[in-house]
């Protein structure tokens, strides 16, 4: 059991448990391929990279999973960027993924983005809307989501 303020949990779950309980999260699987500090490189299912925060204590080649909250995630028609390693913006902190969207919901003040990443997961991206806001099913779209709204967590 996990003690804490709310905003606590929330930002630092210690478990997949927790994570899922409060608010709405993605769970990605990987094994890390490098640390550097408190950052961490995670190497998904075919072939993706993610750049992670790493508050425990990982080592190269531990599984693990990567909680990602849907509402830190960015979505964009085109990346701008610039050079990419493997998903990655080393010199950003920034993860950039290519996906596809799936379906959308459309709930006034956000769009739930139900998006097909490169490895055929599907993750949750919450957008606010405004009146600029379209997306279409089968549209290509990027996801930026910053190495420290990634968070590693143990596998169960």
């Amino acid at each position: 059991m996990q003690v804490g303020s709310p905003s606590d949990i929330y930002e630092g779950p210690d478990s997949v448990f927790v994570g899922k309980f409060i608010g709405q999260s993605n769970i990605l699987k990987g094994e890390i391929s490098s640390l550097s500090g408190n950052h961490a490189i995670v190497q998904l299912a075919g072939n993706l990279k993610i750049g992670a925060y790493n508050t425990q204590d990982f080592k190269a080649g531990d599984p693990v999973k990567v909680l990602i909250r849907s509402e830190r995630i960015r979505a964009t028609g085109t990346t701008v960027r610039g050079h990419l390693h493997g998903g990655i913006h080393l010199d950003s902190g920034m993860n950039i993924l290519k996906g596809t969207i799936e379906n959308f919901t459309y709930l006034g003040d956000n769009i739930y983005l139900y998006v097909r990443l490169e490895n055929q997961e599907t993750i949750l991206a919450i957008e606010q809307t405004d009146e600029t806001t379209s997306y279409h099913r089968n549209g290509a779209v990027y996801l930026e989501i910053r190495f420290t709204s990634c968070r590693l967590l143990a596998m169960d």
